[in-house]
């Protein structure tokens, strides 16, 4: 991600959990399940650690999305590994190997920076966008939903 200087920021947390932007950042990256031909959507899979934390860091080197059933496996033998051109290389408790190649390359831009010019455009006019969880209320709020 790049910061206002040009260079990237690093988003590496202390925690097992990783931050807001960390974690838009691996969704943004990974677009889908990172388990050769799973096109479960990123926001629906689980973020797994690649080397297990406390061994790895919570980074995006050590994060990746994957199907909990894909991440479950990890626990039974199969393994993980980044290569330098961004594939995925999975490896099975048989030595069978398997590489998912990246959909996208990470966003240079900083996913957290405030963009008045679109939320104007949303009909949010002053501050950045509530945070949280979209929450369906009876009333309905903007779109069916409000923010809690």
């Amino acid at each position: 991600m790049a910061s206002s200087g040009g260079t990237r920021t690093d988003l590496t947390t202390e925690g097992y959990v990783p931050s807001e932007a960390l974690g838009r950042l691996v969704d943004l990256r990974d677009v889908t399940s990172t388990f050769p031909g799973d096109s479960t959507p990123a926001r629906a899979c689980d973020r797994d650690h690649r080397l297990p934390y406390p061994l790895g860091a919570t980074s995006e080197q050590n994060l990746q999305n994957a199907r909990r059933r894909w991440h479950r496996a990890k626990h039974t033998g199969w393994h993980t590994q980044l290569l330098a051109d961004g594939t995925i290389r999975w490896t099975s408790p048989s030595r069978g190997v398997y590489d998912r190649k990246p959909k996208r390359t990470p966003p240079t831009e900083d996913p957290t920076r405030h963009h008045p010019a679109a939320h104007q455009r949303h009909g949010i006019t002053a501050g950045r966008p509530p945070r949280g969880r979209p929450v369906r209320t009876r009333a309905g709020g903007a779109f069916g939903r409000s923010w809690g």
